[in-house]
């Protein structure tokens, strides 16, 4: 097998970020030459940014703004205005821009630029790669913790904000429906003696009206910057259960427990995406 060089660009928020270099890191480890450019997220305004460096320890990524330059040129050329002179000129060059996994497969080339979320459970070769930046957590979150590590703790994530807008309740919406949360609970409470739910979600007050949740704690106060500190607690907690969405998929795949259980809804979007997000073993429920 030819070593490839290979640039990997960070784009999305922190989970999606994650399955970013989670993939660099197995290519990487599969003997290939590999560089993370975050110059995508620079003075994003979405999410939190760029954030892999400030939560966990050892990130190797680096801003490179002529290659963000160029891959922001190749995105619009191939995948806008679907350009194939300017791709098949890239070839001829030995490079190839892949952004879907399909390409994956069937590209050749020797080098690439690769634009894509990469949400799947096979491309994470190490979680060890994530070590959370411990000493950053705050006296709550610290609190929180130990009183998760000492019960039958489960985290329960609520994904609302963007997902129910307008232009996004075609693509994420129907998926974790309060039936959802109901028979995830209920399974919860039938497999789990005395579970303690840990709720983590960006719509608080509306998860208070509309899903009953015994022995509830609602944790609050990880707010903006300090949002990851939510996955952290949740990788915490002995069990899961998940929303569609990668935040939450970390924060159970991060728990190391063989033992533990965790229920996810059958898909991440209505379109499709992502078909080997969820390991066989979790536990699917319908919406």
């Amino acid at each position: 097998m030819k070593m490839k060089r290979e640039l990997v660009f960070l784009d999305g928020g922190l989970g999606n970020q994650m399955f970013q270099y989670a993939y660099a890191n197995k290519e990487e480890r599969e003997g290939h030459k590999v560089l993370c450019c975050y110059g995508l997220l620079e003075k994003r305004k979405t999410h939190n940014g760029y954030e892999l460096d400030r939560v966990f320890e050892g990130v190797k990524a680096k801003r490179m703004i002529l290659a963000t330059y160029i891959v922001r040129v190749l995105y619009y050329l191939i995948y806008i205005y679907k350009c194939s002179v300017c791709k098949t000129l890239l070839r001829a060059l030995s490079w190839d821009f892949v952004m879907v996994e399909k390409d994956l497969e069937t590209s050749t080339s020797r080098n690439r630029f690769v634009l894509g979320y990469w949400q799947s459970w096979k491309i994470v070769c190490d979680i060890s790669i994530f070590n959370f930046k411990e000493e950053l957590l705050s006296e709550k979150t610290k609190i929180i913790q130990q009183c998760a590590e000492s019960c039958n703790s489960v985290s329960l994530h609520v994904r609302r904000g963007d997902y129910v807008s307008s232009g996004n309740l075609n693509l994420y919406g129907g998926i974790c429906t309060p039936h959802y949360y109901e028979e995830a609970i209920r399974y919860m409470c039938e497999h789990v003696q005395e579970p303690v739910f840990y709720v983590f979600s960006n719509d608080i007050s509306w998860v208070r009206v509309n899903l009953k949740i015994p022995n509830a704690v609602y944790v609050t106060h990880n707010q903006g910057a300090d949002s990851w500190q939510d996955m952290y607690l949740m990788s915490k907690c002995k069990h899961h259960i998940i929303a569609n969405s990668t935040f939450s998929w970390w924060g159970a795949y991060l728990n190391r427990d063989k033992q533990k259980l965790v229920v996810c809804p059958p898909k991440l979007t209505n379109r499709g995406d992502s078909p080997n997000l969820f390991p066989k073993e979790w536990i699917k429920i319908e919406g």
